[in-house]
């Protein structure tokens, strides 16, 4: 019996020594082929990074764009807001200056015909006047006499000039 079992043990080597060489390269190209797969997988892991990396820089620099970009619009607006605050100060001032423009206008049209008024009155000849001596060599009494009473003075004709 104990042949026997070393006859097992014998035919077992032997077995497993030619089923490792048989399987020897079947294992070998598994692991070649796994290898390339591996390796081919990582260089596309490699390409999809680095194309992962020039989009975040890509995005990065269109980032910054847009940053500058929006803080030039912000002065931009700050600006236009100042414009447009001015702009609604002066135009609360509006109807305060129309209503001086009206008060200006019908002074002037009071004024023009004022003028008119001194123009033909100048263009006319002067009425001649009657004044009272004493009252025409002291303008405060002029059409009284010197006695208070307007009647009683003495008269004279003299043209006067206005």
């Amino acid at each position: 019996m104990a042949s026997e079992i070393l006859m097992l043990a014998v035919g077992l080597g032997i077995g497993g020594v030619c089923i490792w060489v048989i399987l020897k390269s079947k294992i070998q190209a598994a692991s070649d082929k796994a290898r390339a797969e591996a390796e081919a997988e990582r260089a596309s892991l490699g390409a999809t990074l680095q194309a992962r990396d020039n989009q975040i820089q890509g995005l990065g620099a269109a980032m910054e764009k847009t940053t500058v970009e929006n803080i030039r619009l912000q002065s931009e607006l700050t600006t236009e807001s100042a414009r447009r605050a001015a702009a609604d100060e002066k135009g609360t001032r509006v109807p305060t200056l129309e209503a001086e423009v009206k008060e200006k206008a019908a002074e002037i049209t009071r004024l023009s015909a004022e003028v008119t008024t001194l123009k033909e009155a100048q263009a006319s000849p002067p009425p001649s006047r009657t004044l009272c001596c004493i009252c025409a060599a002291r303008p405060g009494l002029r059409g009284r006499s010197a006695l208070g009473d307007a009647s009683s003075a003495f008269r004279v004709a003299i043209p006067t000039s206005t």
